[in-house]
């Protein structure tokens, strides 16, 4: 898993760093949008990409990391076919048209980061208050719930251990009141 970690990671930087470049070099009179409409979108993709995992693997740790190790390398591998540099145009109609599309790119970017953002917004509210009305305000009300599934099933088994141990332990105190009571019946008699 970690060779896989290790191409994902590798290949979306150098997958940006490429396609900044390329993109700056297609668009020489708008490179202060391009840069900024490209770094917007990485952090989108990132937060979709978080929305989506969490929604799917949020019980499943080793299925979240195999797919943050697999998807981003297998865009990257897509995204090799598409990145090129294409002639420049000289036209001011052109340039015109390009500056219009990246401002409909921009706007685009701050509808979908407003929508993310309350989105995340209100699920955290809604976690937090369901959270609340389960708990309250008392510190030792707090609820310890495992993070892996292992964790929950050494719990569980450590609490069988304990109530085996009580009931050992009541079994004794009966075995031992019994004998008091047939010590107490031989001297009585």
């Amino acid at each position: 898993m970690c060779i896989f970690l290790c191409m994902g990671g590798n290949s979306t930087t150098w997958m940006n760093t490429a396609v900044l470049v390329t993109c700056i070099r297609n668009f020489r009179r708008n490179r202060g949008p391009v840069s900024g409409i490209l770094k917007g979108y990485v952090g989108l993709s990132t937060a979709i990409f978080t929305d989506l995992c969490s929604a799917l693997f949020s019980n499943d740790p080793a299925k979240f990391l195999i797919m943050l190790a697999v998807i981003p390398f297998a865009v990257c591998l897509t995204a090799i076919f598409f990145l090129r540099e294409i002639p420049q145009t000289a036209s001011v109609a052109a340039e015109k048209e390009e500056t219009r599309y990246f401002a409909i790119f921009n706007i685009v970017a701050v509808v979908v980061a407003v929508y993310l953002l309350a989105y995340d917004f209100i699920v955290s509210v809604y976690s937090f208050v369901k959270s609340w009305l389960l708990v309250g305000f008392e510190a030792d009300k707090e609820r310890q719930e495992p993070l892996l599934k292992e964790e929950a099933t050494e719990a569980r088994k450590a609490e069988i251990v304990a109530e085996e141990e009580e009931e050992v332990a009541a079994a004794a105190v009966a075995a031992e009141v019994e004998v008091a009571v047939v010590e107490k019946s031989r001297i009585l008699n």
